[in-house]
């Protein structure tokens, strides 16, 4: 088997190639110049370690968390750190810590500013988004979904959870199904037999006592007969896969 090199965090001289590189790519207008630096910038990204890590108190033996400039992100106070991020994705985003046995969102700025309170039983990141999944009150066979600013847009109801496809989290609670419009936020809780996701103009289908339609954002349910006669107001927008 091949062993994975393991990359080295970038020099100060890595570090000034990158900002002379983002510098260029902030620059209006494509040209040469701005491809070149794009092609550093990727290269750059592949030969070092850019993963924010954490780091210990020695005093106290809390952790934080750092990027690979030092600047340190979270401060040594927490007992643990969820997901760390890297200096390219979820840089400075909140952080989930571990504080006296429980869980919270901090800051990942370096402000260390409490987003949510401590009381969550476990907080892990959704996978490519800015979402949490949080466990409470000791129910482990359900979770829920928080937003980054420590908003709970879906409560601790849910079952399963699909990846994110075209903008949207499809989810389940107890055999009924809903979504969640990452662009928007905006939450259908699980109260639907079923959805597809399938329509060709990219409209979600649900399902309601074996009657298809689709749903628009204030949760009214539209059959596709008086969708396709134009029966539903216009002006409403109703729950859809991203272009």
């Amino acid at each position: 088997m091949e062993e994975v090199k393991k990359l080295s965090r970038p020099t100060l001289e890595v570090l000034e190639k990158l900002e002379n590189c983002m510098a260029v790519l902030n620059k209006s207008g494509v040209g040469d110049e701005y491809w070149k630096a794009s092609e550093e910038l990727n290269t750059l990204e592949q030969e070092w370690d850019w993963y924010n890590y954490t780091f210990t108190d020695p005093a106290t033996g809390k952790v934080g968390v750092k990027d690979v400039t030092g600047k340190v992100l979270v401060p040594a106070e927490y007992d643990e750190i969820g997901f760390e991020g890297n200096y390219f994705y979820y840089h400075e985003t909140p952080k989930a810590v571990m504080k006296d046995g429980k869980w919270g969102l901090v800051t990942g700025n370096g402000t260390n500013q409490v987003l949510t309170g401590f009381k969550y039983d476990r907080l892990t990141t959704y996978p490519y988004t800015s979402l949490f999944c949080f466990h409470a009150d000791g129910k482990s066979d359900t979770f829920g979904i928080l937003y980054a600013d420590g908003t709970e847009l879906v409560p601790n109801i849910l079952t399963s959870c699909s990846e994110v496809c075209n903008g949207i989290i499809s989810f389940e609670s107890n055999g009924k199904y809903g979504v969640l419009d990452l662009d928007t936020n905006d939450v259908l809780m699980p109260q639907y037999d079923n959805l597809e996701c399938e329509d060709l103009d990219g409209l979600i289908t649900f399902v309601k006592d074996g009657v298809k339609g689709y749903v628009n954002t204030h949760n009214e349910f539209v059959t596709i007969e008086d969708y396709d006669a134009g029966n539903f107001d216009v002006e409403e927008t109703f729950f859809a896969m991203s272009e």
